[in-house]
């Protein structure tokens, strides 16, 4: 984590872990409209609508989108088979069968951390962070028109906790027990440990039909659709080809806080591709109405087609004020060899994030200088007089200049720049210990070379990976590149 980041952030997490206790021995047995992890929810009770939307936007017509791959299957909760996903304003695929169901909570786009009652009209806290009850709306009803129970709330979460995707899975073991309190009551119990964004994830499960499910195999894929309670419903599938939903005019949320402005289309049709060349020759053709490209030298160089030329495509690049998740190296301190910061600050200073946006990324990219950017965690300027004090109580374990240099990352903008952050990267490693044999960086204790692996999940990734292990030649270090699985 960078200096500056760790001085806010602690203070930050002292405050959060300090507001929850002390509103939560506030709040216990009090009915709230809303959860904020950090400080208080942005939007007070009653508000009438999320600052990002229009509530007066008009409803009605088709959006077409595409996506890549097939699907096998209408069940997305099972973690079984390939359930139907398209890519939307964002680089991870939306759960097209999730705009069918709605949750206990929603979580809002303005704010890091917080969630607003949609199915719960209100939560209860314990002031030990012990338990959390969710309070049901009265007015909350599936599609055929049945309410959404204290029984439902119970069944989605027992068999989402034995049955669903491993990440669900694995997110919800903390919760040891949940309790029917009453009709729209229930109440869920935390074993031992950090238990604080608990409530957020309980806030987001999908709520799904106890009655509907009843002699269907959860594990199993389906060919039909799930009964849900969300905004939209199923209303034609071409098995693997395609899907369309159907937005519900008398969805039973609409009129609430958190969907007031949002699900406006009247329907919502994604076709399939097998490969993006594929999908990039039904855009040109006008298949589908949407692209969200992600690829840099597409961006800049494939949209010369006629449609583009005529102004029947429009292309536009749109400012993102939402948080962000960070994106970038991140080392495994569990090792040895990234144990030194020296060693860690070697690596950032051998980094040529310049020339990588010029020649890779067409300029397009900026650098972020925050684990938390776009946020009220972010690094920014030189600590405050509170932060300054509370950083003195780390002293000796956080780097001297953290209370009186803001951080900031070296550049690479000239030749001469780069040659000068290779030296100094060179002087920080030999400093840690490491020096110079046959070309080859090695441990002057032990002599066990500099070697190290490169772990992707993004074919994207692998360029600038290489491009940063050539560099890192330079200073006798050897770094190979796997994938992830």
């Amino acid at each position: 984590m960078r200096h500056r980041d760790v001085g806010k952030n602690l203070r930050v997490l002292f405050a959060a872990i300090l507001c929850l206790l002390t509103a939560g021995e506030a709040l216990a047995g009090q009915a709230v409209h809303a959860f904020a992890l950090y400080g208080a929810p942005k939007y007070a009770a009653g508000f009438d609508h999320f600052d990002y939307v229009d509530p007066k936007a008009p409803k009605g017509g088709l959006l077409r989108l595409h996506q890549l791959g097939s699907f096998d299957t209408l069940n997305p909760f099972s973690g079984s088979g390939q359930p139907p996903l398209a890519r939307g304003a964002t680089a991870q695929p939306i759960d097209l069968i999730g705009l069918t169901f709605d949750s206990l909570l929603v979580r809002s786009a303005d704010e890091a951390a917080s969630a607003y009652g949609l199915i719960a009209e209100t939560i209860e806290l314990d002031g030990g962070g012990r338990w959390v009850v969710f309070n049901l709306r009265p007015q909350a009803r599936f599609h055929d028109g049945s309410p959404i129970t204290a029984d439902d709330v119970l069944f989605s979460f027992d068999v989402l906790k034995s049955g669903g995707p491993s990440v669900l899975r694995a997110s919800l073991q903390p919760v040891v027990r949940a309790e029917k309190l009453a009709d729209r009551k229930v109440r869920f119990v935390f074993g031992p440990g950090e238990t604080r964004s608990l409530p957020l994830v309980l806030g987001g499960l999908p709520i799904l039909s106890k009655a509907w499910w009843q002699g269907r195999d959860f594990g199993k894929a389906l060919a039909e659709a799930p009964l849900g309670s969300g905004p939209y419903a199923v209303q034609a599938v071409d098995p693997g080809r395609s899907l369309v939903l159907a937005r519900l005019p008398d969805y039973w949320a609409r009129d609430l806080p958190v969907a007031r402005g949002l699900f406006n289309f009247d329907r919502i049709r994604t076709d399939f591709f097998a490969d993006s060349a594929v999908a990039f020759a039904a855009f040109e053709s006008g298949a589908y109405d949407v692209r969200f490209e992600w690829e840099s030298k597409k961006w800049a160089t494939g949209y010369g087609f006629p449609a583009v030329k005529r102004g029947l495509v429009a292309m536009r690049s749109f400012a993102n004020r939402r948080t962000e998740p960070m994106r970038g190296f991140a080392f495994n301190l569990r090792r040895p060899l990234w144990q030194d910061a020296r060693v860690r600050r070697a690596m950032i200073l051998a980094f040529d994030f310049e020339t990588v946006n010029k020649e890779l990324f067409y300029g397009q990219y900026r650098r972020i200088r925050s684990y938390f950017a776009k946020s009220e965690l972010a690094s920014s300027g030189i600590p405050p007089d509170d932060e300054r004090a509370l950083l003195e109580t780390f002293r000796g374990q956080l780097a001297e200049d953290v209370a009186t240099k803001p951080y900031d990352l070296p550049g690479n903008d000239t030749p001469a720049e780069r040659q000068a952050n290779l030296r100094e990267a060179g002087r920080l490693l030999v400093e840690a210990g490491w020096i110079r044999k046959r070309g080859r960086l090695v441990d002057g204790r032990s002599g066990q070379p500099f070697a190290f692996e490169i772990l992707v999940d993004d074919p994207s990734w692998r360029p600038i990976c290489r491009r940063f292990i050539a560099t890192l030649k330079h200073l006798g270090i050897q770094a190979t590149l796997n994938a992830a699985e």
